[in-house]
């Protein structure tokens, strides 16, 4: 269902999500962290709160459908490597 439903359910997040630079800018604006860092976390145990993340709630999250598609590790990637919002170095 969600392969086949794919394009309306881009469109809706799209329309409702916040690109990242302007959710940056925002949280900057009012003094809020953007950087792992900043509350006291090191990037990398930021990556591994994201694996753990999964088994917080019971409800079906995006955490879930990752782990469930297999893509997980390969989102974990581009958020930590080279290039990505908060790479490990």
């Amino acid at each position: 269902m969600l392969k086949s439903n794919w394009a309306e359910i881009r469109s809706r997040l799209r329309s409702q999500l916040l690109p990242l630079s302007e959710l940056r800018r925002r949280l900057e604006r009012v003094g809020a962290p953007v950087e792992p860092e900043q509350i006291g976390l090191s990037r990398s145990r930021l990556r591994e709160a994201f694996i753990r993340a999964q088994y917080i709630r019971r409800r079906y999250t995006v955490l879930d459908l990752a782990v469930r598609t297999g893509y997980l590790d390969t989102w974990l990637d581009q958020l930590f490597g080279a290039d990505g919002i908060w790479e490990i170095k």
